[in-house]
């Protein structure tokens, strides 16, 4: 059992060092990183409330039982329930927090409640299922949780940035990405794998690899852009002076005692 509980956990803490590790200028107290992954975790409750809700809606036969039926359970059951509940625990935490200062806080805030939601969910499955399951998961739902999560961060950190301008009202725009975007990823992925037929599985480990490549890309862009929420010290300003607060060497002459007639 402690074998397994370690495989649940391990891919998704291995995502969260990784995450944390690219802050690029003022790493999150942990006590509030502690604190999102509970939350996370809290958010599969609600979570799967919504989902029996919905799937007893379903079974009524109202939607049939062929394509309508499955998007809807993907999409509308699955994929909104589980990403507004993530979206309601890290706005509540995270909106006023005097700590979100820069865009890529908001990305790591939601990739920590995202796979907060994510270790649970796979505790649930690897303790039910196995070893098998342990595997296949932390190379398809682990990640996949931290993608949504860091799509649903990148807007929610540039809506905060947005609201604290000239023009609040920019950020609606967003604000409705930071829900939509990991919604329609999780929706999508989620109905290919439900799907049968080879044809459906390719589409699914490749829609897979793109999302990991694309949510890769991002991290890192925004990590190295290191965009603040307001004011202050223009972007790429911080690095700048970063680098100006490096040491400086000593001139070569100090090595050499004075003499410059080596070569």
């Amino acid at each position: 059992m402690e074998i397994l509980l370690i495989l649940a956990v391990l891919p998704a803490a291995w995502l969260l060092r990784y995450i944390y590790r690219l802050d690029p200028v003022e790493k999150e107290p942990a006590g509030l990183l502690g604190r999102l992954l509970i939350l996370g975790a809290v958010a599969c409750i609600p979570a799967v409330i919504l989902e029996h809700l919905g799937m007893t809606y379903l079974m009524d036969g109202r939607l049939g039982y062929g394509i309508p039926s499955l998007l809807f359970e993907n999409f509308i059951i699955v994929a909104l329930s589980e990403e507004a509940c993530k979206m309601v625990f890290l706005r509540l935490k995270t909106w006023n927090s005097s700590e979100f200062n820069y865009v890529f806080d908001g990305v790591v805030y939601a990739v920590f409640v995202s796979l907060g939601f994510a270790i649970l969910e796979n505790i649930g499955y690897v303790m039910e299922f196995g070893l098998g399951t342990a595997f296949v998961r932390a190379f398809t739902a682990i990640p996949g949780h931290a993608v949504f999560g860091l799509f649903m961060g990148c807007f929610y950190g540039f809506e905060k940035r947005a609201s604290m301008g000239d023009h609040p009202a920019s950020r609606i725009p967003f604000a409705i990405c930071s829900l939509a975007v990991p919604v329609f990823c999780h929706g999508f992925y989620d109905f290919c794998a439900s799907m049968p037929g080879d044809g459906f599985l390719f589409v699914f480990f490749g829609f897979l690899l793109l999302m990991v490549f694309v949510a890769a890309y991002l991290a890192k862009w925004m990590s190295k852009a290191a965009h603040q929420v307001h004011g202050g010290m223009p972007d790429q300003e911080v690095f700048a002076t970063m680098e100006d607060e490096r040491p400086v060497p000593p001139p070569f002459e100090e090595y050499t005692g004075g003499r410059t007639d080596y070569w």
